[in-house]
């Protein structure tokens, strides 16, 4: 369930990334979810946080490992 994606390929840490759901992407990735998750159309969770402006979650994302060469 962690790492599930919908038939867009969207993770909950790509929704919490969209959403600016920082607590909730602090669990998910706490619990060592898929950093490089891709959606259907390649998005990776760090890819949308800096889509939204959101520099704690992409700060958070760094700090946890996620690839800068995923933007």
């Amino acid at each position: 369930m962690l790492d599930h994606q919908n038939d867009s390929g969207y993770a909950p840490i790509h929704v919490c990334c969209q959403q600016k759901l920082s607590a909730f992407a602090r669990v998910l990735i706490d619990r060592r979810c898929d950093l490089e998750a891709r959606t259907s159309n390649g998005s990776t969770p760090i890819m949308m946080a800096c889509g939204t402006g959101h520099l704690e979650l992409v700060e958070m994302l760094l700090a946890a490992g996620a690839s800068v060469n995923a933007l």
